[in-house]
């Protein structure tokens, strides 16, 4: 089934990404403020929110039109499936729906990747003394990639025992 080129699709796919990259945005700030614990915690809200808003995009996008789909079609769509069920589709429906989650995830994803090499950061600096980038940046690097190499190693070696 091919994605009509309506105005109603496009008026509620640019709603719907809308509120969702808002709401996201005002989410990860209001967590930022906080202690950083809580953006960890904030980021699976955020791709939950950007989920409800893309399934509400394509279904909303589709509604009372020749082409509209059950919620349990959408849900397919959401999933990578034709409207149906039966085959892999990742069709004009599919990438209509994911315009807001994609970047979203992309977002949070870089997000967590920057708190991860901040924790990195802190614990070098635990170890090292606050005083070691000054005295010796070269060695505080060193540190830190002797730091992030070992953590790399425990979670490849937690990841192996689950």
């Amino acid at each position: 089934m091919t994605m009509p080129k309506t105005w109603q699709v496009f008026l509620c796919n640019a709603l719907c990404d809308g509120i969702s990259a808002l709401a996201t945005a005002l989410l990860m700030i209001w967590a930022l403020k906080k202690p950083l614990h809580r953006t960890i915690v904030i980021m699976p809200v955020c791709i939950g929110i950007s989920s409800v808003f893309s399934v509400a995009s394509l279904y909303f996008s589709l509604a009372n039109i020749p082409h509209q789909i059950s919620m349990d079609a959408v849900q397919r769509v959401f999933f990578g499936f034709d409207v149906s069920g039966s085959t892999r589709d990742f069709g004009t429906m599919f990438w209509i729906m994911h315009s807001s989650l994609i970047p979203t995830v992309i977002y949070l994803l870089l997000t967590l990747i920057a708190y991860l090499l901040r924790v990195l950061l802190e614990l070098t600096i635990l170890i090292t003394g606050r005083g070691a980038i000054v005295k010796s940046p070269f060695g505080f690097t060193a540190s830190l990639v002797t730091v992030s190499a070992v953590s790399i190693k425990i979670a490849v070696e937690i990841a192996k025992r689950l």
